[in-house]
């Protein structure tokens, strides 16, 4: 159980260093490719929205859910990731980060409502 924990923290700091990265080495505002695991992003790209103020406030949205992301605690963010992105279900989550259940769905209703009360604008 400790080495799964401590090879998670490792994948996640990866993963995470691995965004970072990109994200300055970046000449689109915003990448198809990395926004395919967010639910409806891939949808809604530059090239499938018709007017360039939607695209452009498309484009806003991503890169300030993205900073936003990087704000937040990374315990709460892993957890939001896996459920929101990777759409885990709590209990493989709680597996996973070796949580239990309960300390899961606290960890996401935290993050949500974090990222909901500093995403308002957007909405």
């Amino acid at each position: 159980a400790a080495f799964r924990g401590w090879i998670m923290q490792i994948c996640t700091n990866k993963a995470t260093s691995m965004v970072r990265k990109r994200q300055r080495r970046a000449t689109d505002p915003y990448d198809a490719e990395g926004l395919e695991g967010v639910s409806g992003a891939a949808e809604m790209t530059s090239s499938s929205t018709a007017d360039p103020a939607d695209s452009s406030e498309v484009n806003a949205q991503i890169q300030a859910l993205a900073n936003l992301l990087a704000s937040v605690e990374p315990e709460l963010r892993v957890v939001w990731i896996l459920r929101e992105i990777d759409e885990m279900s709590y209990e493989e989550i709680a597996k996973t980060l070796n949580l239990t259940v309960s300390t899961v769905r606290g960890r996401l209703a935290r993050a949500r409502s974090l990222i909901i009360r500093l995403m308002k604008e957007w909405a």
